[in-house]
């Protein structure tokens, strides 16, 4: 099992690139102003800021599903969605929003 805790990574690169199982254009928001959301796909809260956050038209938002142990179809979303791999149990509370600059962490929340 492996524990993230995102808002240590404030300052740092975004860490998780590497281990998304769909790692196609994922250097796209290593560039620029970008949101990443992580999600639980089984998350009412979280499925409910995808809706708002789609409702608000946002940009650059990119959707990172943690993986549970039940399975689940991928959130339905007009952002690019990512998944982490599943070779491992993922813990974080969700969802959690981070903010990235050019691949680095600037701010880390829940909603």
């Amino acid at each position: 099992m492996i524990q993230l805790e995102p808002e240590n990574w404030i300052g740092k690169e975004f860490p998780l690139t590497s281990r998304l199982k769909h790692v196609d254009n994922c250097e796209t928001f290593m560039q620029g102003i970008w949101t990443i959301i992580l999600i639980h796909t089984e998350c009412k809260k979280c499925l409910q800021l995808i809706a708002d956050t789609e409702k608000k038209k946002d940009k650059n938002v990119v959707i990172i599903e943690i993986p549970s142990d039940t399975v689940s179809a991928p959130a339905k979303t007009i952002f690019p969605y990512f998944k982490l791999d599943d070779n491992n149990g993922w813990y974080v509370t969700t969802p959690f929003i981070i903010k990235l600059s050019d691949g680095i962490c600037v701010s880390g929340s829940e909603p």
